[in-house]
Parts: structure tokens; sequence; C-alpha cells
């Protein structure tokens, strides 16, 4: 009975932590790298010098870099996290 009560939230509350990540990525020096999902074909053409590809996928691209946000958001990226965070724990 409680999980008929609780399942239609489950999407609002994955909805409300993506919003969460995505506001964390735009503060400077939040997080070290940063994910773009499903970047635009040109996305890497049009980086400033001095951006790092960590990891490259069909859906997504990782890079690092100063101020990326505000570059990756002029270069048409549409949907950045936060990539490379070391969560509530710290370090290892």
């Amino acid at each position: 009975m409680i999980i008929r009560v609780l399942w239609p939230g489950v999407p609002l509350v994955f909805a409300a932590w993506l919003l969460v990540l995505s506001l964390v990525t735009r503060l400077p020096g939040a997080a070290p790298a940063t994910l773009v999902l499903f970047p635009p074909d040109a996305l890497l053409e049009r980086l400033p010098p001095g951006v790092a590809v960590l990891a490259s996928s069909r859906v997504s691209v990782t890079l690092a870099g100063p101020g990326l946000a505000g570059h990756l958001a002029d270069a048409g990226a549409l949907w950045l996290l936060p990539a490379g965070l070391t969560g509530c724990a710290g370090p290892a």
C-alpha cells in the first residue's frame, strides 16, 4: 500500500535531483569536471584552448578546464552535470 502512495513521487524526486546537480555545475569551482549529456556534434570544435577531454561516448562527454560551464553553454551544450566529485565522505 505504501509503495502505491510513494511511487508517483519517484520521478519528481529524480527530476529535482537532476535539477540540483545541474545548478551545482553552474557554480564556479564546484566540480573538477563537467559531464555533458547528449553533446552537440560540433561541441569539441567550439571549446576554448586548455579544455581536456577525460572521457567520451555516443551519449556523453566528460571535460575538465577552468570556467567550463559558461563555455559549454556558449558552445551549445544543453545538459551539464558535475563530474569528479568526491561525495560527502571526501577523498578516499
